[in-house]
């Protein structure tokens, strides 16, 4: 262990002999001094463009919703006017679509088949 312990030091020694003692490595002037700094600037606008996001998020979901509620009326009109030809009002068609449990997805793929 002595042995380890003396080449441990003779490298130590030798290694101070080429680099010296000086640190070779620099930090440029003011550089902690403005970190905290810089390090707010970029969680600031890591977070803006993450509320950029979910605003887009939030504007593709409301169109989606927007889209399906204008396709349901539109589904809805033409089987209201579906039901006037064949005799039936429109209650009485809601009230037998209900009771037999047909949704309004199923509805959309008969008409879109249909067509």
């Amino acid at each position: 262990m002595k042995g380890d312990n003396d080449m441990t030091d003779l490298l130590e020694k030798r290694l101070k002999e080429q680099v010296g003692k000086e640190n070779p490595f620099r930090v440029p002037e003011g550089y902690f001094s403005t970190l905290p700094d810089r390090v707010c600037v970029r969680i600031a606008r890591k977070q803006r463009e993450r509320r950029m996001w979910r605003w887009a998020a939030a504007a593709v979901m409301a169109g989606c919703v927007a889209t399906a509620s204008l396709l349901l009326v539109r589904q809805s009109g033409n089987i209201q006017l579906a039901a006037e030809a064949g005799g039936y009002n429109a209650d009485e068609v809601e009230m037998l679509l209900d009771y037999n449990m047909v949704s309004n997805l199923e509805i959309v793929d008969y008409i879109t088949e249909a067509e």
